[in-house]
């Protein structure tokens, strides 16, 4: 079963965090949204936003020698934890990358692809759809990580019908991590549909984005679109 949200209470809860959040400015036309958009967790990296030079990690070991960014260590450990309580068995089996690791899995793609009977800039054009182009890889941030079943560990779509990942469509967010490449989203991603993948992204804008059905792309978008002009009762008063 291909995975799927209610959008429409998706918004309804949207809207509502609308109404109470907390990032009104005083000044009247700046973006709502200003405060979200400037969360380092909101990064965007894609095969259109390659990582910032200079982008630093802050690491710190999960398991079995995997290394994620220390801003999500709590949470997926809880996650992980939680799950394993309930009689799962997740396994991770990617996390953090340097662009040496990036690099190599990469062309190991590519090259699976020209064993296809593809040519150079097919294969390519291929191979970027499932290992990122070094440089646009979330992984490389340490903020994302691949999750499998360890009942099951095909790296395809028959791993959406494992028990691992319909537990995590349904309680990722509650972690903060979203599935950053849903199905039917590659054209917005670049990156093909991938239910192993998990970005983090924090507690409220996890939920915002898995109940909406967004993809990441669709999210911050419509948080740079959205304007308002701030009512005479949020003006700042002056004394």
């Amino acid at each position: 079963m291909k995975y799927k949200r209610k959008i429409k209470f998706g918004w309804i809860l949207f809207g509502i965090w609308i109404l109470c959040s907390g990032v009104l400015r005083a000044n009247a036309g700046i973006s709502l949204f200003v405060m979200e958009l400037e969360n380092p967790l909101l990064t965007l990296v894609n095969w259109e936003h390659p990582l910032e030079e200079g982008w630093t990690v802050n690491l710190v070991e999960i398991e079995e020698g995997y290394q994620v960014d220390r801003r999500m260590y709590e949470d997926l450990r809880a996650m992980l934890a939680d799950m394993r309580s309930q009689g799962l068995y997740p396994r991770i089996c990617s996390a953090y990358r340097d662009y040496d690791m990036q690099n190599q899995l990469h062309e190991r793609e590519v090259e699976a692809f020209r064993y296809q009977g593809l040519s150079e800039e097919e294969a390519r054009n291929q191979a970027r759809l499932w290992v990122a182009v070094p440089g646009t890889s979330e992984h490389q941030m340490g903020l994302a990580v691949d999750i499998l079943d360890e009942g099951w560990m095909e790296m395809d779509e028959s791993q959406e019908n494992t028990e691992v990942q319909k537990w995590l469509m349904a309680h990722c967010a509650d972690y903060g991590f979203i599935l950053r490449y849903p199905v039917g989203k590659t054209e917005l991603t670049g990156i093909g549909y991938e239910p192993w993948h998990y970005r983090y992204v924090g507690k409220g804008t996890a939920r915002l984005i898995m109940d909406s059905g967004l993809c990441m792309e669709e999210y911050l978008e419509m948080m740079r679109g959205i304007k308002v002009e701030i009512p005479q009762v949020f003006q700042k008063r002056k004394i």
